[in-house]
């Protein structure tokens, strides 16, 4: 983020007409996939990212992301199944480079960084009773590429997060375990951009 602000500072009084508007929002909606050794995998993501085209092609701005994973578990200590629920919000500065000033297509690649919040809760089917941690938050960034075509976005993403530890209490034998969470996460993620467009259409 530094790097992205120094560049700004060194490139802001370049000439040359702007062609873009300077404003432009985003909503994406995308797959998220958690590593190997998560105990739930996949999960679905939706986002909403407000920007600030300082330069045509340097953007700055905001995401706030939503992650939701849930899956049927066999429990730890019985043969019981329990549901298992993760929810994942995000609340990250970013900074985003396009490669070309062509609005019909624009690669682009950035980077981000900021506060991850997690929650992971566990449900147990034959005793019915919830058991899970407090929302934990963790401090991480992210690294993206992809491209526009005129209004239509498609990213790639990856989610640097911190493991976080949860700690379960089974009825079923009174004992209490903990459980290691990998929340680090790559996204694919297709979205509709608004405003931003050119300033002038030919």
């Amino acid at each position: 983020m530094i790097l992205l602000f120094a560049i700004t500072a060194t490139t802001f009084g370049q000439g040359g007409d702007r062609k873009f508007k300077k404003f432009k929002g985003e909503v994406s909606f995308g797959y998220a996939r958690f590593s190997q050794d998560a105990d739930i995998k996949n999960g679905f993501a939706i986002s909403l990212e407000p920007k600030f085209q300082v330069l045509d092609q340097l953007a700055i701005g905001g995401r706030i992301e939503s992650v939701l994973l849930g899956q049927n578990i066999k429990n730890l200590y019985s043969s019981n199944e329990d549901f298992k629920l993760k929810a994942y919000q995000s609340f990250i500065a970013t900074g985003e480079f396009y490669f070309t000033k062509e609005y019909r297509l624009r690669p682009f690649a950035g980077a981000g960084a900021g506060l991850y919040s997690i929650i992971a809760t566990s449900t147990d089917y034959y005793y019915a009773d919830e058991q899970g941690g407090d929302r934990q938050f963790k401090f991480g960034g992210m690294l993206r590429a992809g491209v526009e075509i005129k209004h239509l976005r498609i990213g790639l993403e990856y989610n640097f997060i911190p493991n976080t530890t949860n700690t379960y209490y089974d009825n079923s034998n009174g004992q209490t375990y903990t459980v290691d969470n990998k929340n680090a996460y790559f996204a694919v993620k297709v979205g509709f951009c608004f405003s931003g467009g050119p300033l002038n259409r030919d």
